[in-house]
């Protein structure tokens, strides 16, 4: 009787051990599969890993991945809590989670966790980074695609985040090395390429911009964010006629895109088509409630049509979305200067003088709104580069009395030279009786 025990004792065990190995191995076989990209055959595989160790937590993460990447979230997130109830300790439980939230804190919550059971998980590093940076956390997604980098120096997409990260906070010359670095590890990324347009662009360096955008487009033909881009890079070169070009093209490919409505409001703009820039700006703002740039972008194309009250407006609410937004608070304070101006000069003079102050000061004022023209995630959205002019000239008023007026004004020009024949004409047109004029400085404004 003892000798059958024994036997059937280690019947079970070796049945036991032949399940274990079967499940693990389907396991093995599912993992494969998904990383082949064959996420049905790996659902299959990973079924009959559960289906043979109904307790194998890990099998339930896989397939929570899988689903994952077929948009079956309901059974992808019950597969993710089935993990983490069988093994709370299993990290790429957490991580398959936070994938899913819809909550950008809760998804944080558990990437953070994933990484205190595993201070080595690369992918939860680059998660959490990219949560970061959507909440405009620019120092921890920094750090997170740091980590990211140390543990897989070779991670092209890293070094590409890492660069947006630093574009977005403003640091340019950080951007671009990132960004470099992750074209020399993947030279056909378009995505790199892209995102090293937007960089030049927030350069102010259109033409490398568009070099860059034209490689994205070859090797993403498909992708309406190169042509917005690239649409964005000709706005700031001053050919708004291809601007626009491109910009049809980004929205037709993406009616959704509420950064290439914000962009084509700029070009429209420069076109001095502000009916156009307005209905986009409205466009672009159905779209994204919180895009401060739309708001901004509506604001100048209000202050141009002489529509203060709405333009003070856009401004406002420009800054109460982005309060550390430089150029808008710089576009605010101008108009104000100008309506106050505009109320002093009413009063003290008679209308044909102040009308031709008030063009003048409406020249100074459409310079910084075009000079402020902020930055979305795909670049900044603005005109030619921003020269300052100084100088003087004498001038006579209708009453015979002469003065001198002392120039020191932004001008948006391709050169030096454009910005000394723009000030000339604008000084011509709009102070017939102006002599002596003498440009005494012209220089860049970075």
């Amino acid at each position: 009787m003892k000798k059958i025990t024994l036997l059937l004792t280690a019947v079970f065990v070796l049945s036991a051990t032949l399940y274990a190995q079967s499940a693990q191995t389907r396991l093995d076989n599912g993992k494969r599969l998904f990383d082949q990209g064959n996420y049905n055959g790996a659902i299959q595989e990973l079924n009959e890993a559960i289906r043979l160790d109904p307790n194998m937590a890990e099998a339930y993460a896989y397939r929570s991945w899988a689903y994952g990447r077929k948009n079956n979230k309901d059974q992808s997130l019950s597969d993710a809590n089935k993990a983490i109830q069988l093994n709370p300790r299993l990290a790429m439980g957490y991580f398959v989670r936070g994938r899913l939230q819809s909550d950008n804190d809760r998804a944080i919550a558990d990437y953070t966790e994933a990484i205190r059971l595993d201070p080595n998980y690369t992918f939860a590093y680059f998660n959490r980074g990219s949560l970061y940076r959507d909440k405009k956390d620019y120092d921890r997604a920094i750090a997170d695609f740091t980590q990211a980098i140390r543990l897989d120096p070779k991670d092209s997409d890293a070094y590409t985040e890492r660069s947006n990260a630093y574009r977005n906070k403003g640091d340019n010359d950080r951007a671009l090395a990132d960004i470099n670095e992750a074209i020399r590890l993947n030279p056909n990324s378009a995505i790199a390429y892209r995102h090293r347009g937007y960089t030049y662009n927030a350069k102010g360096d259109p033409d490398r911009a568009l070099a860059d955008f034209n490689q994205a487009i070859r090797l993403d033909p498909n992708n309406s964010n190169a042509y917005r881009g690239r649409g964005t890079a000709y706005n700031i070169k001053g050919d708004y006629d291809r601007a626009l070009a491109d910009l049809n093209e980004a929205i037709q490919r993406d009616p959704n895109d509420s950064d290439a409505y914000t962009n084509r409001s700029a070009a429209y703009a420069n076109k001095r088509d502000y009916d156009r820039a307005i209905a986009d700006a409205n466009q672009a703002i159905r779209l994204n409630p919180n895009d401060a740039i739309a708001y901004a972008n509506r604001g100048s194309a209000y202050a141009y049509k002489r529509d203060y009250n709405r333009a003070t407006s856009d401004y406002e609410t420009a800054l109460r979305i982005n309060p550390n937004h430089q150029g808008v608070k710089a576009n605010l304070n101008v108009l104000r200067e100008y309506q106050a101006k505009a109320r002093e000069m009413q009063d003290k003079l008679e209308d044909a003088m102040a009308d031709a102050l008030l063009k003048e000061l409406e020249r100074k004022m459409w310079g910084a709104i075009m000079g402020g023209g902020g930055s979305s995630s795909s670049g900044s959205a603005g005109a030619r580069m921003t020269y300052w002019v100084e100088g003087y000239f004498d001038y006579t008023d209708r009453w015979g009395k002469t003065g001198r007026y002392t120039i020191k004004e932004p001008v948006k020009a391709t050169s030096q030279g454009d910005a000394r024949q723009q000030m000339e004409s604008m000084i011509r047109n709009q102070y017939p009786t102006a002599n002596n004029l003498n440009i005494t400085r012209i220089y860049q404004s970075y």
